[in-house]
């Protein structure tokens, strides 16, 4: 009795949902052979797609779409500049001197790893037999390479979204183009040579590149140049190197936050670099948050200036140095400045 219950039930669930899914029915299971796939219109995604970007601009006041368009005139004025290392961020470090041959060896890691993804997008295009992919990821891992090489071709493209930024950016789709590429460079080497391809050297290729990948690994960390103490650059396993994390302090934020009391959203802060990261939490307007630099010789009347522990502490203050070809910080000193000694000694604001 108990197993015609549960076949009756099995068979009005198939009565109800059946036009949803093809489903064949057995004394004791259910097996889904097929599924019905339903293809959302290109129109449906046209629409989806305005509405979507109408409404983000309505919240926003249009502050992306602003920046969008900035970005996208200066590329256009500076289109003439294609290809030249003095006016591209990604070709200044490719052809730019290096602080040591650790950090030569790291570039020159980082120019194969793009060789091999080249590569691997080659064999794509020729539809090489390895590479098998759906057609919208292989659409995406296109228009991601695209970016890549707009990065090292197009004068600020790359400082505006981050050379670093958009290179960690487009690895999440060209990433496993990187192993189809030295996969291709192995066996053109081995028709070289004239050894056969076969599945032990398959085998043999991929442990090399794993060695190879885990080469790259300590390099790309940072965790060769801590050891070797050559010029450390990770802020994860040096705390000595000045970065926002390391100068941010309690004192700092309630300082911060009683100081966005005061001025009630009425007045301007002038902050360095990395004070106004931290009033950006406490003010409602953070056009009221300007950055002062060495150089600062002006404020407006009735502003206030809140100073951090880089700039007590350490007598230092943040310069910010942004160009088509570099994003930069220097860290000259707050008491030598034109800023310390004709707005905070002369005008009394300290």
């Amino acid at each position: 009795m108990r197993n015609l219950a549960i076949q009756k039930l099995i068979n009005n669930f198939h009565s109800k949902f059946s036009k949803y899914w093809n489903v064949e029915f057995s004394t004791n299971l259910i097996t889904s052979k097929t599924v019905r796939s339903e293809t959302i219109s290109s129109t449906f995604v046209r629409l989806f797609v305005v509405f979507t970007l109408s409404w983000y601009m309505y919240v926003s006041s249009a502050t992306a779409f602003d920046v969008i368009v900035r970005i996208g005139d200066q590329i256009v004025t500076n289109i003439a500049d294609l290809f030249k290392p003095e006016e591209v961020e990604a070709l200044q470090f490719v052809f730019g001197k290096t602080v040591s041959p650790l950090h030569s060896l790291t570039k020159y890691l980082h120019i194969l790893t793009q060789f091999f993804i080249s590569v691997g997008i080659v064999a794509l295009l020729l539809k090489y037999s390895g590479t098998k992919f759906e057609k919208e990821y292989s659409a995406f891992s296109l228009i991601f390479f695209g970016i890549c090489l707009a990065s090292l071709i197009v004068p600020f493209t790359s400082t505006q979204l981050g050379t670093t930024r958009a290179y960690l950016i487009t690895l999440f789709f060209l990433a496993p183009f990187c192993t189809i590429g030295c996969t291709v460079v192995f066996r053109m080497l081995g028709r070289v040579i004239r050894i056969s391809w076969r599945n032990e050297h398959i085998t043999s290729s991929l442990k090399a590149f794993s060695i190879f990948l885990s080469i790259f690994l300590l390099f790309n960390t940072g965790l060769v140049y801590e050891i070797a103490k050559d010029d450390p650059m990770s802020i994860s396993l040096n705390n000595t190197i000045k970065h926002p994390r390391f100068q941010f302090s309690e004192q700092e934020a309630y300082g911060a936050q009683w100081l966005a009391n005061i001025a009630e959203n009425k007045s301007d802060i002038y902050a360095g670099d990395f004070g106004r990261l931290i009033l950006w939490n406490f003010v409602r307007d953070k056009n009221k948050v300007r950055a002062f630099g060495n150089e600062t010789e002006w404020i407006l009347p009735k502003s206030y200036v809140f100073t951090g522990l880089l700039n007590v502490r350490d007598d230092e203050v943040v310069v910010v140095n942004i160009s088509a070809v570099a994003h930069s910080r220097e860290y000259p000193k707050l008491s030598n400045s034109i800023f310390y000694n004709k707005i905070i000694i002369f005008q009394g604001r300290f």
